[in-house]
């Protein structure tokens, strides 16, 4: 298959001599690299969401590769849709550009010419805005504080999601103020929602939070897999299918052409560290099928599916009461779960899902949070202790479930020695932090270098999600956290000191002045 590596600079330069840009003036611009592939057994699939308008500024579709395809025509339709007043394939080596606010844009569907080959276009998507409208995606939050920050940084409204299973009426005021799409989590949310005044003069656009109540983390032990099905049915985030829980939340709040609430989306989220991707897209299945079938009542132009994405650098243990037996008796010979998630695998699932469903033509959203975080940061601790005790050889570090409380969800991350050469024998620790607190374990069993000393440097590798944000200051302080960019190391939040973990001390003598209930 044929690599591209192209420099778009010369694409992005004519865009702005086109539009007549005035390039002292500062401008956001975003590339993204993109190539469809089709083959007898794959419908390559253009535009997964069909004609429609991405709100930058000015964009530029650059096509650099085409290969044993037809299709794949760039189309402008007027705005809202309609029949196409341009449309053309873009042979390699050109471009189209438009101002993205005044028309629809599109792609048509590419299939190989040769069916016994695959073929594939491959293109850059420039998108360009005025620094004041900047884009860079979207965030999810799940609070107040978590929305003040997002647009206290520069994101608008309509970039956002706010989730979570409670909020406060002043967070779902902030929310309608600004256009944040609301996920409803419950009824109580919902009629709290549809009471307020804010909406009077326009109706309120909010989405459903799901359960589809499908198992997505799944093992060798079936005693694991019934428990992680109860669990699944039993989430308490959002509604489930098919028990109607959904259609009575529905009902019960409301959400019909006469109200001031309008179902706009779905949302749901199924979990953490999922590694199936067929039991991934299988979750899904159920929640494209509800949406396919609400559309017939509602204007749902979007889905959200969530997160989980699971990322190469940890395991999570699937382990039930049969594989404990097992593992008590030295018989466990059941097989772990592979590691990572094949995104390319969940991307053609869902596409293939959509089109089943004729949901393809709507907006699809993701919340990857992990997966683009998890290996951008490493935790590194120093060895304190090293001792043999109960048939096992300690080796106690300065680090514990106070800076990495997930470690004690069954996670397993690499442990890499930064003091020993790496071809150095090994043999089996256990790994544990300081805390006064048994369940301080980092890692049960850990392959490091018998030379392991007093002093030694270690690296807790995928560190960057749910470390410092989790982080809590039981028994020890919190630690600092250092950046490196380009090999230069910056310390960008400062180690917790004595006066910091006791600064919300009322004295005594202060608290019938400063607190009256």
């Amino acid at each position: 298959m044929l690599s591209v590596e192209v420099d778009p600079s010369v694409e992005l330069d004519s865009l702005f001599n086109i539009f007549g840009f005035d390039k002292s003036l500062e401008f956001h611009a975003k590339v993204h690299q993109i190539r469809v592939i089709t083959t007898k057994d794959i419908h390559g699939v253009a535009v997964v969401e069909g004609p429609h308008c991405d709100g930058q500024d000015w964009q530029i579709v650059a096509v650099f590769h085409r290969q044993n395809i037809d299709g794949g025509q760039s189309q402008f339709l007027p705005n809202g849709g309609g029949e196409p007043f341009f449309a053309k394939t873009i042979m390699p080596g050109k471009a189209v550009c438009n101002e993205d606010a005044a028309m629809w844009h599109n792609a048509t569907d590419i299939s190989a010419c040769n069916n016994e080959l695959e073929g594939h276009r491959d293109i850059f998507i420039i998108a360009t805005n005025r620094w004041s409208h900047r884009k860079y995606g979207g965030v999810d939050v799940v609070s107040g504080p978590e929305m003040k920050l997002a647009l206290k940084i520069g994101f608008a409204g309509n970039q956002m999601a706010f989730n979570g299973p409670y909020k406060t009426d002043e967070e779902l005021e902030t929310a309608v103020i600004n256009n944040i799409q609301i996920n409803i989590d419950s009824i109580d949310e919902g009629n709290r929602l549809k009471d307020t005044d804010l909406h009077l003069n326009c109706k309120v656009d909010v989405g459903l939070r799901v359960n589809p109540g499908v198992a997505v983390f799944l093992g060798d032990d079936p005693t694991f897999n019934i428990q992680s099905a109860e669990r699944a049915r039993e989430s308490k985030f959002g509604f489930s299918i098919d028990d109607g829980a959904a259609d009575n939340a529905l009902a019960a709040i409301g959400l019909n052409e006469e109200g001031p609430l309008q179902l706009t989306a779905l949302h749901c989220h199924l979990g953490s560290q999922i590694t199936d991707e067929d039991i991934f897209i299988a979750a899904l299945d159920r929640v494209f099928r509800y949406a396919s079938m609400l559309r017939e009542l509602y204007p749902i132009t979007t889905i959200n599916i969530g997160g989980g994405f699971g990322v190469s650098g940890i395991r999570r243990e699937r382990r039930g009461p049969l594989r404990q037996l097992l593992a008590l008796y030295g018989r466990d010979v059941l097989t772990d779960q592979k590691d990572g998630m094949d995104i390319t695998a969940v991307a053609n699932g869902i596409a293939k899902k959509a089109r089943e469903h004729n949901v393809s033509d709507m907006r699809f959203f993701c919340e990857p949070g992990r997966a683009l975080i998890s290996d951008a940061m490493a935790m590194i601790a120093r060895v304190i202790e090293i001792k043999r005790s109960g048939g096992l050889t300690w080796l106690m570090l300065d680090a514990g479930l106070n800076l990495f409380p997930t470690i004690a969800m069954a996670e397993r991350h690499l442990i890499i020695p930064l003091d020993q050469p790496i071809d150095q024998p090994t043999q089996i620790y256990r790994v544990a932090g300081p805390l006064r607190y048994e369940g301080d374990i980092l890692a049960e069993t850990c392959a490091l270098p018998t030379s392991m000393a007093i002093g030694d440097l270690i690296s807790i590798e995928d560190s960057g999600a749910y470390t410092v944000s989790r982080s809590t200051n039981f028994i020890l302080p919190r630690a600092a956290v250092v950046t490196i960019d380009t090999g230069h190391p910056e310390l960008c939040w400062r180690r917790e000191e004595f006066d910091d973990i006791f600064r919300f001390h009322v004295p005594l003598s202060n608290r019938s002045s400063q607190y009256n209930p």
